[in-house]
């Protein structure tokens, strides 16, 4: 009705001009409403997850703030990590306490200042997918989750295929900036969240001592 509206308005305007003068008008309207579509339109979800940035192998540092409904601040931890995505993860933190989790292909396990490595039952799944996010695998992350854009521009969200990582988390929100994974949010069922802002540089092989805590 808007369109009909304008081409009338047209047509009273310059009421001399032939048939095929008002063809032209009109076909020129149509034109430029369609580019005025195409301009519109946003990269979609999936689309934009795959301009990020692929990093089979890299390091970097963290900062972890943790959101429990209970509590009016944040539990925030820092600490550094390296990948690669043949032999797995290994997460260090430093602050407030000494830790590592390390993901290899036998399972994860966790070590602390107090305690020897020993295995981590349950969690291995999610940790797999939080090095399947840190190195850009977007073909597993396919496997495991649909996408969806965030309220965000810059973040792309990601909802649980499978009742396994459904039951851990609500959704998962991957935050990019310049085709690189800058921060991880993840939202869990009972309000809590666990904001991640990450710095990470590729590495043409892992640091022999860091390799062998992988074997």
């Amino acid at each position: 009705m808007k369109i009909s509206a304008v081409f009338l308005g047209f047509i009273i305007v310059f009421i001399t001009m032939n048939a095929a003068d008002v063809i032209a008008i009109e076909q020129a309207a149509i034109n430029n409403n369609s580019i005025g579509l195409k301009e519109v339109q946003t990269t979609g979800p999936l689309e934009q997850l795959k301009q990020l940035i692929s990093l089979p192998l890299a390091k970097g540092t963290f900062e972890q703030r943790k959101y429990f409904t209970v509590l009016k601040q944040p539990i925030v931890s820092t600490g550094e990590l390296h990948f690669d995505q043949e032999l797995g993860l290994i997460w260090q933190t430093h602050y407030p306490i000494s830790s590592v989790l390390r993901l290899k292909k036998s399972g994860l396990y966790m070590q602390d200042a107090v305690s020897a490595e020993r295995e981590v039952k349950g969690a291995g799944t999610m940790t797999q997918v939080l090095m399947n996010a840190l190195s850009g695998n977007v073909r597993a992350l396919e496997n495991e989750f649909s996408f969806q854009s965030s309220t965000q521009s810059t973040c792309i969200s990601l909802l649980p295929k499978e009742n396994l990582l459904a039951n851990i988390m609500q959704t998962i929100d991957l935050c990019m900036v310049d085709n690189k994974l800058s921060s991880i949010v993840l939202f869990e069922h009972s309000g809590n969240r666990t904001e991640i802002d990450i710095n990470l540089s590729a590495l043409n092989e892992l640091p022999e001592a860091i390799s062998a805590q992988l074997q």
